[in-house]
């Protein structure tokens, strides 16, 4: 929850001045939440974001919030075979930069093979704070992010937007 707050309190205070603002939003409604669709709801509540629309049918529901002038949360499920996978995506029109290349290094890895110029995607297992590589080489670390999520990161460049995506690959 303090890592939730604190994040929730950076994105509030970085306004206009912000050198990543879709990051900082990211890391608020995305990543403190673990893209829990409960704690995204309740981030952009937090700071007043208005729903602007449903989308999708029932396989593939998803929500959108606007938080801010020129961001939008979206969270959602999408059909992965046995299982729906959750994500949170936020985005913003095109440009935001700083932001991608935060995301990247955020990952802490190196990414996936099919990732181009406009795409990458990241997988990743979180053990204390750090982002190991989804094949992990070192026995010990292996061992500790046995029982740990795997996640994936998408950042993506378009005509039309900036997003930044997080799913948890592993069924809650």
């Amino acid at each position: 929850m303090r890592r939730f707050a604190f994040a929730l309190l950076l994105f509030c205070s970085t306004g206009a001045e912000a050198k990543a603002p879709l990051f900082d939003a990211f890391l608020a409604f995305c990543a403190a939440t673990h893209a829990d669709p409960d704690g995204v709801r309740a981030a952009v509540a937090g700071v007043h974001g208005r729903q602007t629309f449903p989308v999708g049918g029932a396989k593939s529901p998803a929500t959108v919030w606007k938080p801010g002038r020129a961001l939008w949360v979206t969270i959602g499920a999408y059909d992965a075979g046995r299982s729906d996978r959750e994500f949170c995506t936020v985005s913003s029109p095109p440009g935001d930069e700083a932001s991608l290349a935060a995301a990247r290094e955020w990952a802490a890895v190196a990414p996936n093979g099919h990732s181009g110029s406009t795409f990458a995607s990241y997988q990743f297992r979180e053990v204390r704070g750090r982002h190991f590589a989804a094949t992990l080489e070192d026995a010990a670390v292996r061992a500790a992010a046995s029982d740990r999520p795997l996640w994936s990161l998408g950042v993506m460049r378009g005509r039309r937007g900036t997003f930044i995506t997080l799913t948890p690959e592993t069924p809650r």
